[in-house]
């Protein structure tokens, strides 16, 4: 009996110690599995809080440490990881997860978005003709997720001009252009930019007077005249068309200044120093409005005022006011 009792016992012991040791390793598994899981949602709250700061160096480090969890929520981590790479310039990590966001989910317009445009800022960064063909082709995909957008006709073009093909860059500007919900003065002003940039002079002016033919209202068909005849020489038109431009919007401080300079290489200086007055009367910071400014007081004669706004120029950092000043044997300090 006393054998039997004892069987019984051992039997109820085992029986005790193996339950006990089932419930302690299930709580120990809720408990790993709970700190992982908070461990988790802790570094992607820190990630998500740096990211929305725009502080890209500690964002991409927790999305980094996010990402070693090999959780299924890491496929949505990959879009603001490539951001914040991007932001730091490492470039090829970047595009690498940006394209894993876009396999993920390729309706998405601003996914490809984000991958074509860390393409042209990498070409940028490395001054690479095929990064920006690879770019551009990217840019022409985004159409048919919104024909509505005429933001990739843009960046395409941008990239086949960087590329040195205008002959692509003309033609996709002029297909935006054929498109009425978009502005065709602003495809015709690029249309131009682009055979400006081939020096196809005539081309160009041709272009940007389109565009003021489809737009008398848009600002930039003038600018973009104004300095196409200046490199002609013709400044009489180049004024003419810059004054358009100021008629329409006012407060244009770099448009004073170019019509400024021109009457500075006229020698019509008290012209000049009126558009300079007028252009720091839109922006009294402006270096260049000061150099130019003290640069007329000089010619004029006017040393100490030439001085003044030479080293105001100075201090905003335009070095050519700093050489005016040496020639001039005005100590800087």
């Amino acid at each position: 009996i006393e054998i039997k009792l004892k069987d019984d016992l051992d039997k109820n012991l085992i029986v005790s110690a193996a339950i006990t040791a089932v419930y302690l390793l299930a709580a120990l598994f809720i408990y790993i599995v709970e700190v992982n899981t908070r461990s988790e949602y802790e570094i992607l709250r820190k990630a998500n809080q740096y990211y929305d700061r725009e502080n890209y160096f500690m964002a991409a480090k927790y999305y980094k440490e996010a990402l070693k969890m090999n959780s299924d929520s890491a496929k949505n981590i990959y879009g603001n990881y490539g951001i914040a790479l991007a932001k730091l310039a490492d470039f090829d990590l970047s595009i690498k997860y940006l394209k894993e966001a876009y396999e993920n989910d390729k309706e998405n317009f601003e996914k490809l978005y984000d991958l074509a445009h860390t393409i042209y800022l990498k070409a940028v960064h490395n001054s690479d003709k095929e990064e920006y063909l690879t770019a551009a082709a990217y840019f022409e995909a985004l159409i048919p997720l919104n024909p509505d957008k005429d933001s990739p006709y843009i960046w395409a073009g941008m990239c086949y001009r960087n590329a040195g093909d205008y002959e692509k860059a003309v033609a996709i500007y002029k297909k935006a252009a054929s498109i009425k919900t978009f502005n065709k003065a602003l495809f015709y002003n690029l249309i131009g930019d682009s055979f400006a940039d081939n020096f196809k002079g005539q081309e160009s002016l041709d272009y940007y007077n389109s565009a003021v033919a489809a737009d008398p209202s848009f600002v930039l068909s003038y600018i973009n005249l104004g300095d196409k005849y200046r490199s002609l020489k013709e400044y009489g038109l180049s004024i003419a068309n810059y004054k358009k431009a100021i008629q329409i919007n006012p407060n244009l401080t770099d448009v004073y200044v170019k019509i400024g300079s021109l009457y500075l290489d006229m020698d019509k200086h008290y012209d000049a120093e009126q558009l300079f007055l007028q252009a720091l009367k839109t922006d009294p910071n402006n270096a260049s409005a000061l150099y130019y400014l003290g640069t007329a007081y000089r010619k004029m004669g006017l040393k100490k005022e030439s001085e003044e706004y030479l080293k105001r120029a100075v201090y905003l950092g335009y070095d050519k006011a700093g050489d005016a000043l040496i020639e001039m044997r005005i100590d800087l300090r």
